[in-house]
């Protein structure tokens, strides 16, 4: 397999978090902070954006001793429940379970929307909880107050949320990196469609490398249609060369150290 080379091989772009995206992670860092309980919703009919930052960020806040319980509109998706290492954490919001830890959380996170309208059935349980945002949509006309990671220039909200792990450096559990991986690569049409930025390229390598090692045969597994199944065996295929030569791997967009 060809690997495209650097021009420069003594220069890389590692990550780094865009600077205008700072303020939004220490706004959700902030209302993190202190709680000890948090309902994480997102719209109705989650697609694997909204499902895999659920499942990233419930395993992300329980590995720092957080309960996160997941309380949708609609149903978790079956075929993304793969990601979800405590599937427990999923609550049916019609449930008397669901009245009992919304009562009891210290906060409400929304992701992969802004809209107050989008969580149905989900906003009286939350009314009582202050709220966070993180979406990659622009703000519409019935938004959330309160603090909010917001930026319309990410592919999906899933690379806001690997900013914010990032932003202090893990946990990286496997179901915090399959759940953002899986969150990118459905947004982006297997990096395909035109919203794909360079962000997503620069995140979907990063929690594919040896450090995060996204368990990529789920990935495949989930995605049995060929495009998606060629995606993932190609990167698959670019880890092992890398593992061996230790090269810099060009993007369209930049180099990233591997």
């Amino acid at each position: 397999m060809f690997i495209p080379q650097p021009r420069h091989q003594d220069h890389y772009v590692p990550y780094r978090t865009a600077s205008h995206r700072l303020e939004g992670i220490q706004e959700v860092m902030d209302a993190l902070a202190g709680a000890r309980s948090v309902i994480l919703t997102t719209h109705i009919n989650a697609d694997g954006d909204g499902a895999g930052c659920q499942a990233a960020v419930a395993s992300w806040l329980r590995a720092r001793d957080v309960q996160a319980w997941i309380v949708n509109p609609s149903p978790f998706p079956e075929s993304f429940a793969f990601l979800l290492d405590e599937p427990e954490c999923v609550v049916d919001v019609k449930s008397s379970r669901a009245e009992e830890v919304c009562r009891e959380a210290d906060l409400a996170l929304v992701l992969d929307t802004g809209e107050i309208p989008r969580i149905g059935r989900v906003k009286p349980l939350i009314d009582h909880l202050p709220k966070a945002v993180i979406d990659h949509h622009p703000r519409g006309e019935m938004p959330f107050e309160g603090p909010s990671f917001i930026d319309a220039t990410a592919a999906a909200a899933g690379e806001l949320v690997f900013d914010l792990i990032h932003s202090v450096d893990g946990p990286w559990t496997w179901s915090v990196v399959d759940g953002l991986y899986v969150a990118i690569l459905t947004d982006t049409g297997s990096f395909a469609h035109s919203n794909t930025s360079a962000g997503a390229y620069l995140v979907g390598f990063r929690v594919t490398d040896e450090e995060h090692g996204v368990s990529v045969g789920t990935a495949v597994a989930l995605h049995a249609d060929r495009p998606y199944r060629q995606h993932v065996c190609l990167i698959a295929g670019i880890r092992r060369q890398l593992r061996g030569q230790r090269r810099g791997l060009l993007l369209r967009y930049g180099r990233l150290r591997t």
